[in-house]
């Protein structure tokens, strides 16, 4: 039986552990193979790149590296979601925040808003990416890169923004379309 190593965000991370219904790509593939899977929602490229570190590849025949957006900022403890089952690991990004009240969270509003500094987190994202890519290398993994953002670079093997835009939904952010094309689309892959 094909071993698949799974690591990302919320795009690729089980949903189920806090929402019993919701069965995205990557349960479905669990139901077909043996899948470990680390993937967090809210993680940073960095988070991710901690994910692969944490464990032996060489008991897994396939990698899946979900990658996430380049906006995100690694933090160790998330001011609202660090007691949250599903999004405990979340980092930083300006979407999960620009609405909320709470004043845990007005100094890096202001932050995102003044100073971020988005072609330094863009060149952060490609190396840590790059990183990844080489760390992969050295294994004997068949690795895909895949993202649901709306970026390319030389290590994105497939991207799934399209595919976001048309069928959105709550499950990994798709309905169940966009859940049923991902798992066919990896299991044709993973062969």
């Amino acid at each position: 039986m094909q071993s698949i190593l799974v690591i990302g965000d919320s795009f690729s991370a089980d949903w189920s552990v806090k929402y019993d219904d919701c069965i995205g790509w990557p349960n479905l593939l669990a139901n077909k193979f043996n899948v470990l899977n680390l993937s967090q929602p809210g993680c940073s490229e960095y988070k991710i790149y901690q994910q692969l570190n944490s464990t032996n590849t060489s008991n897994f025949t396939h990698c899946i590296v979900c990658h996430t957006s380049p906006n995100r900022i690694p933090v160790e403890v998330h001011p609202l979601h660090s007691n949250d089952i599903l999004h405990h690991s979340c980092d930083l990004i300006y979407a999960d925040i620009e609405n909320s009240k709470d004043p845990a969270v007005s100094s890096i509003k202001e932050y995102f808003k003044k100073y971020f500094h988005h072609e330094y987190y863009n060149y952060v994202h490609q190396l840590i990416m790059k990183d990844l890519h080489e760390t992969l290398l050295t294994t004997s993994l068949k690795t895909i890169h895949i993202t649901f953002f709306d970026y390319t670079n030389v290590y994105i093997n497939k991207n799934y923004y399209q595919l976001f835009n048309k069928h959105s939904g709550f499950t990994n952010h798709l309905d169940d379309h966009g859940n049923n094309t991902v798992f066919k689309d990896l299991t044709k892959w993973i062969g």
